[in-house]
């Protein structure tokens, strides 16, 4: 007997429960009301704190921080909305009995709104704001890219894997010089330009890695505000997965990296390793390999006159044009010496051309980044 009617009784809490909480949204919705207005206000100085965070240093907010943003928007505008329904009760006559369904709604759509508020509250934002978007992202020497026939081939194969959604990892090889650095700011340029991923991020890995350092500059351009805090890898990791459709690419490496000590996620984002090296690109597991080679001595040429200025004339007495045939051979069709030593020279005297052509021939540098020390006093 005792046992059934505590049965009954523990049927009724369950059922009483629910009863109560709707008849609240009628009795208290004032209240209800009252409350979401004072969570709203509370969210102010968060949302201040996080515009302020967006805006620094010519930045501009990230999506998820304007997804976040609206949100909190929405809110207020329905909870100020909801005040001037209950202000504008007051002044009726006879309103408690006459419009118990819309009190109701009111109550509960105000009981609602102050849960989001607290999930808007308690929200962490790992991404606030972002690098302000370039329209032209500039070439290694600061010009306009152009496509001679070796990087304009090498320029359409990585396009392609970009697009091959069985290829991750592209390796693209090629020594000093032959303007690898310079073909990735083109692709990126390109990726983004032709909106195939959301965020493409570049970044120089180098002889002595730093992988606190790499993964500051990634998390960076992923748009996260580095200035409070380092980036482990666990972080970044997340930062990638939540950013989604994202081309990494890691330029001048010379050795084998793990990338998971980095923090890149596998098989979920296209990845571009930049390499002297071929065995590095396929030590890293790159699905597809590209070679850029050097120039033709035809498009040698045709460079090397675009940046030292020299005018091929018939009628020129051959001097300057000779000996500027001469050098451009020295440059050994590698695009950054041929950049280098044609800009050095720019507007220089015959006897000036020959000293560089024997500073040349007597120095060639392994690495022909060196040239523009050679020729800094030319």
């Amino acid at each position: 007997m005792l046992s059934s009617i505590i049965h009954i009784a523990t049927g009724a809490l369950q059922f009483w429960e629910p009863i109560t909480r709707h008849t609240g949204y009628f009795i208290h919705y004032e209240r209800y009301i009252r409350d979401l207005n004072d969570h709203v206000k509370s969210l102010e100085p968060k949302m201040n704190d996080f515009q302020s965070q967006a805006n620094e240093g010519g930045r501009v907010p990230s999506e998820i921080f304007k997804c976040w943003l609206k949100k909190v928007e929405e809110v207020q505008k329905i909870a100020e909305e909801m005040a001037h329904k209950v202000g504008g009760e007051r002044k009726q006559c006879f309103t408690w009995l006459s419009d118990l369904g819309s009190r109701y709604s009111l109550g509960k759509k105000a009981v609602k709104k102050k849960a989001l508020i607290d999930e808007l509250l308690q929200e962490k934002l790992d991404i606030i704001s972002q690098p302000m978007p370039t329209q032209v992202i500039q070439s290694l020497f600061n010009e306009d890219f152009k496509a001679y026939q070796s990087t304009d081939l090498a320029l359409q194969k990585v396009m392609d894997a970009l697009q091959n959604d069985g290829v991750y990892k592209i390796g693209l090889y090629g020594m000093g010089g032959v303007g690898k650095t310079t073909l990735a700011k083109e692709i990126k340029r390109r990726a983004l330009e032709q909106n195939m991923f959301k965020k493409a991020i570049m970044v120089t890995i180098s002889q002595n890695p730093n992988l606190d350092t790499i993964r500051e500059k990634m998390a960076e351009q992923l748009g996260i505000n580095i200035k409070q805090e380092s980036v482990p890898s666990d972080r970044l990791f997340s930062l990638i997965k939540q950013v989604g459709q994202v081309l990494i690419i890691l330029d001048d490496i010379w050795k084998s990296l793990n990338l998971s000590d980095i923090g890149i996620p596998p098989d979920c984002c296209k990845i571009i390793l930049t390499s002297r090296n071929e065995e590095v690109c396929k030590s890293m597991g790159s699905e597809e390999i590209i070679q850029l080679g050097v120039l033709s001595s035809e498009d040698s040429w045709k460079m090397f006159k675009d940046y030292s200025k020299v005018v091929e004339s018939s009628t020129d007495s051959g001097n300057v044009c000779c000996v500027a045939k001469e050098v451009a051979e020295e440059c050994k069709r590698l695009p950054l010496a041929i950049a280098t030593v044609g800009r050095a020279l720019i507007e220089k005297s015959l006897p000036e051309w020959k000293d560089a052509l024997v500073q040349l021939r007597a120095s060639v540098p392994d690495n022909f980044s060196e040239l523009k020390d050679v020729f800094c006093t030319t």
